[in-house]
Order: C-alpha cells, then sequence, then structure tokens
C-alpha cells in the first residue's frame, strides 16, 4: 500500500514493537522525493518512546558515482527535464539529514558512512543497473527513439573509463546508515 492510504500501526508484531528502516534517498515508493516528511511524520507516530529508526541515503553527488556518472551522461546528453526533482544526494551532507529528522520528531543517534563498490562486466551491465535503480528515468529513456537510447549507452560508457577494471567496470560509492530515536 502506498504511504498515504496507509496506517503504519499495522505492521506492529504481537508486542507492539516496530522496527522501521526506511532509505530516503530513493525515488520510488512512499519515499521518494516530496514524501520523506511525511514517511518520517507516519513513522514518529506508531513509534514507541524508545523505538530506533533505522534508515540509508546515498552519499554527496562526488561520493556516488555509481549514480553520478550515468546522470552526468543524461544532464549532458538530453534537454532538461521538465519537472524539478530534489536530487537524490540531498542527504548526503549529514548535517541536511539531522535537520530533517529533527524537523520530524527524531533525534540522530548514530551516522556511519558505507563504502562501497559494484563491479559490472560491461559498461551495458552498469547502464541496465543505474536504469533499474533510476525509476522514472528508466521509463523516460525508454520512450526516446531507439538511436538516442544507443547515443546514451556509448556516451555511458565512455564516462564510466575512469572506473574501468581487469574484469569490467568497478564503480564505487557512499551511503550513510543512520539511525534515530524519537525526540
Amino acid at each position: 500500500p502506498h504511504l498515504h492510504d496507509f496506517d503504519a500501526a499495522r505492521l506492529a508484531g504481537g508486542d507492539h514493537r516496530l522496527a522501521l528502516f526506511l532509505g530516503l534517498g530513493q525515488k520510488q515508493g512512499p519515499l521518494r522525493p516530496g514524501r520523506q516528511g511525511r514517511a518520517l511524520d507516519e513513522a514518529r507516530r506508531v513509534a514507541r518512546p524508545h523505538a530506533r529508526l533505522v534508515l540509508s541515503v546515498w552519499g554527496e553527488a562526488a561520493d556516488v558515482p555509481l549514480l553520478r556518472c550515468a546522470q552526468d551522461t543524461l544532464a549532458r546528453e538530453l534537454p532538461p527535464s521538465k519537472v524539478t526533482r530534489p536530487s537524490v544526494f540531498r542527504f548526503g551532507q549529514p548535517a541536511v539529514l539531522d535537520e530533517t529528522l529533527t524537523a520530524h520528531g527524531w533525534r540522530l543517534d548514530s551516522l556511519t558512512a558505507c563504502d562501497f563498490i559494484s563491479e559490472f562486466g560491461d559498461a551495458d551491465a552498469y547502464w541496465q543497473a543505474f536504469l533499474d535503480l533510476a525509476g522514472g528515468v528508466a521509463q523516460a529513456v525508454s520512450r526516446l527513439p531507439e538511436a538516442t537510447q544507443q547515443h546514451l549507452r556509448n556516451a555511458v560508457a565512455h564516462d564510466l573509463e575512469p572506473w574501468r577494471a581487469p574484469n569490467g567496470y568497478a564503480v564505487p560509492a557512499r551511503t550513510w546508515v543512520a539511525s534515530a530515536r524519537p525526540q
């Protein structure tokens, strides 16, 4: 169910405790841009006084070539979007995440950087993984003429070269894993 028609209190187990894990940087689902506040408010509404909220967010753009490489290619090769959306990197600065949590009744307990590398056998595998993560971008790209789609694949392959590895590509990324408690 979507958050707007769902009471999170129904998620509680028999002992009425609720474990929450949110991905605030997601572009789809109840936590897509513009809805994080509602999700945090709903989580706070059903949380017990000693509950813990655990969440993950993408780091700053410079620390997430996994997404930034293809995003930069799209920004360079396509006209600007008609709709401005918040960046998936908007919570990559710990102060912004802390301010957002505080504004919705949460106190940040811990914040840990989680650096990782995603490996891809070839540029097409990277491009497909990006599209799988990108939600609405994938839909928009799928509506482009095949020649334009091929041009984008080629441009991404070129832009991916800094992360070439012996068996394809090794592309780094950072997420922040945080926990918070009700204020």
